[in-house]
């Protein structure tokens, strides 16, 4: 069962609010907002991972999720690895990860829904341009 911590950034105090559900931690950590963020926009981890199969993980009990949501997945070392939901089964969540899943713990990984789909931007100048699976260009032309 994955963990949820949230994250509440109102514009009025400046600070996040760390809830640990299923633990008496309680943390406010100062954080600059810029100007046009959204009053009270809730971003949600949730810590562990139900089951790991090939390039795909499950998570349980994620709440107001999309189909093809973006994810970022933090792993115990640091490194993010982005993903995006592949399948939606009530709470039950299957995410695709671009970069694979070596070294995804069950218990400590991170995973934070984007709240959107892939976006990338469009222009000629991509054109013959070679990008891996989450939209980065690997063709060693710059970014």
């Amino acid at each position: 069962m994955a963990t949820k911590i949230f994250y509440r950034l109102p514009l009025n105090n400046k600070y996040i609010e760390n809830i640990f559900i299923g633990r008496a931690k309680k943390h406010s950590l100062k954080v600059k907002l810029k100007k046009g963020s959204e009053q009270n926009k809730m971003i949600i981890d949730y810590i562990g991972v139900k089951e790991i199969n090939g390039y795909l993980i499950v998570i349980d009990n994620v709440d107001n999720v999309s189909y093809e949501e973006v994810v970022n997945i933090r792993l115990e070392s640091g490194e993010i690895r982005q993903g995006r939901v592949v399948q939606i089964d009530g709470k039950r969540i299957v995410v695709q990860v671009f970069e694979g899943t070596r070294n995804i713990s069950l218990e400590n990984t991170r995973t934070r829904l984007k709240g959107h789909p892939m976006e990338m931007a469009l222009s000629p100048e991509i054109l013959g341009r070679v990008f891996d699976g989450a939209g980065r260009p690997i063709d060693g032309l710059g970014d």
